[in-house]
C-alpha cells in the first residue's frame, strides 16, 4: 500500500499568498506569545485557505512543538501528573480519530469544519464560562478526547483544555504547567499518528 504525503515544497504559492502566509504567522505568533496558546485557532483557519489543512496542521504541529521544548522540564517538575495524564488517556483515542478525519475528508469539508469549530470554541473562550467544579477523572478524559479529536484533525484542541482547567479551584502555576505537559504528550501522540 503506497501512501501520498503531501509535501509544503510541492505545493504552487505565489508572492502574494507566501506574503499573507507570512502576515498570518506572524499574527499566530503574537498571539501565542501574549497568551501561551490560540496560535492554532489563526493559523490554520487561514493557512489552510492557501495551503490545505493536510499540510497546514502538521506544520503547526512542528512550528509549536518546537517552540514548547524550553517551557516542559520545569512544567513537569509543577505539574499534576495524575490529572495530565486522564487527560492524555482521551487523547489517545481522540488523536487517532482526529488524524483519520483529516486524511479521509475532503479538504473543503475540513475547511468549513475548522471554521465553525474555531467560532464554536473562541466563544466559548470569550463567553468567559468556565468548569468551576473540581476536575473529576472521567470528566477530563473527555475533555482529552474531544481536544484530541479537535487537534488530530486541526491542532486546535487548546480552547477545550484551556476551558476546562483554567476555571478550577487548581492554582494558576499547575494549570500552566498541566497545560505545557498535556501538550507535549498531544504533540507527540499527533506527531507519531501523522507519521
Amino acid at each position: 500500500m503506497i501512501i501520498a504525503v503531501p509535501c509544503i515544497l510541492s505545493t504552487d504559492l505565489s508572492v502574494p499568498a507566501l506574503g499573507f502566509l507570512v502576515f498570518v504567522a506572524l499574527s499566530a505568533g503574537l498571539a501565542r506569545g501574549f497568551s501561551g496558546f490560540g496560535a492554532a485557532l489563526i493559523l490554520v483557519p487561514l493557512a489552510s485557505s492557501v495551503m490545505g489543512p493536510q499540510i497546514a496542521v502538521p506544520l503547526l504541529l512542528v512550528v509549536d512543538g518546537v517552540m514548547t521544548l524550553g517551557m516542559i522540564p520545569a512544567a513537569v517538575r509543577r505539574a499534576d501528573h495524575r490529572d495530565v495524564l486522564t487527560m492524555a488517556v482521551g487523547a489517545i483515542i481522540g488523536v487517532p480519530l482526529g488524524v483519520h478525519l483529516l486524511i479521509t475528508l475532503d479538504p473543503v469539508i475540513i475547511r468549513e469544519a475548522i471554521v465553525v469549530i474555531v467560532v464554536v470554541l473562541l466563544s466559548l473562550l470569550i463567553s468567559g464560562w468556565r468548569y468551576r467544579d473540581k476536575p473529576k477523572a472521567i470528566l477530563t478524559a473527555t475533555v482529552g478526547l474531544i481536544a484530541g479529536v479537535f487537534s488530530g484533525v486541526a491542532q486546535i484542541g487548546g480552547p477545550s483544555v484551556v476551558a476546562y482547567w483554567l476555571g478550577g479551584a487548581v492554582p494558576a502555576t499547575i494549570v500552566r504547567a498541566n497545560i505545557i505537559v498535556y501538550f507535549a504528550i498531544s504533540t507527540v501522540l499527533n506527531a507519531t499518528a501523522y507519521f
